[in-house]
């Protein structure tokens, strides 16, 4: 009997060490979801540069966005899988002033283009006192276009 106590004591112990094992390995404890939010940048945005034609870009709520110029319309879907703050200096971003700008950078993967499949949005809070976007596309890791300065109205 005495064997038999001993064997039903270590089962009892081995066991209650698997139930805590696993249950401090439990799912509760996720880390925070990353903040993909993109409200700032919904709407419409115009391009501001006069030398360029006009055009516009719109993001909407349903992950969907349209560019819309004279000559063609591209309409695809979104997906944001990166959103950082971030210090960029404008003669990288434009190739305008040296300013150092901070801004908010939208990493998206986007569908409807054969010459791009992601966008990389820059919303700067601060220039001209009003918010403006610069955008740049890639088709893989490969930037093909710098779209420059728009903002929510004409300025032309």
């Amino acid at each position: 009997m005495n064997k038999e106590k001993i064997f039903n004591l270590t089962t009892t112990v081995l066991i209650t060490a698997l139930i805590v094992g696993f249950a401090s390995c439990s799912k509760d404890k996720k880390e925070p979801e990353p903040d993909l939010s993109c409200e700032k940048i919904m709407g419409k945005w115009y391009n501001t540069l006069p030398q360029d034609p006009r055009y516009y870009l719109e993001f909407k709520t349903n992950n969907t966005y349209s560019w819309i110029t004279d000559n063609e319309t591209i309409d695809g879907i979104y997906k944001i899988i990166e959103k950082k703050q971030t210090t960029v200096d404008i003669l990288e971003i434009i190739g305008d002033s040296g300013d150092i700008r901070d801004a908010t950078l939208y990493k998206m993967l986007v569908s409807g283009s054969n010459v791009f499949d992601q966008m990389w949005v820059y919303e700067f809070p601060d220039i001209s006192k009003e918010k403006q976007l610069v955008i740049h596309l890639y088709s893989g890791n490969e930037r093909v276009q710098i779209l420059k300065i728009f903002c929510r109205r004409w300025q032309f």
